[in-house]
């Protein structure tokens, strides 16, 4: 009887992970992502808010409307959001990516050891960093 309480109760709790992971970038039609040379130096660090006033000209632009694309990088970021360990600080920001939907949109600022959605920073993993880096050509 004990052993199948245990059993019922694994079951529930596997059934409720599944279903209760955070999905932080929803269903999107479009993504534009805009980078600059990951490892340029600048003396202070570029939040969102400075990044297109100070790379200016230097800032490069990929726009993704393929609908199977679009839906592969908004699963593999919420994959990386729901594994990731947070830090308590901005990241220097060298690549925005915005998930459109509609008239909404998203933001997700990044940096070279650093990510940053809906006000909390995340720290990259390996995994992201490759994919962001094949996507726009950078080495990270």
């Amino acid at each position: 009887m004990m052993k199948n309480i245990f059993l019922i109760f694994c079951l529930l709790f596997s059934i409720n992970s599944c279903f209760t992971q955070k999905k932080l970038i929803d269903k999107s039609d479009s993504i534009q992502i805009d980078y600059v040379d990951l490892y340029v130096m600048t003396p202070v660090n570029v939040t969102l808010e400075n990044f297109y006033s100070y790379f200016g000209k230097s800032v490069q632009t990929i726009t993704i409307k393929d609908k199977v694309i679009v839906a592969e990088i908004g699963d593999e970021m919420n994959k990386f959001l729901n594994t990731s360990k947070k830090a308590k600080i901005l990241p220097d920001t060298r690549l925005i990516i915005t998930f459109y939907q509609g008239d909404k949109k998203q933001v997700v600022t990044m940096g070279t050891t650093l990510l940053n959605i809906n006000d909390e920073s995340h720290i990259l993993n390996d995994n992201i960093r490759e994919y962001y880096g094949k996507l726009t050509n950078n080495e990270w």
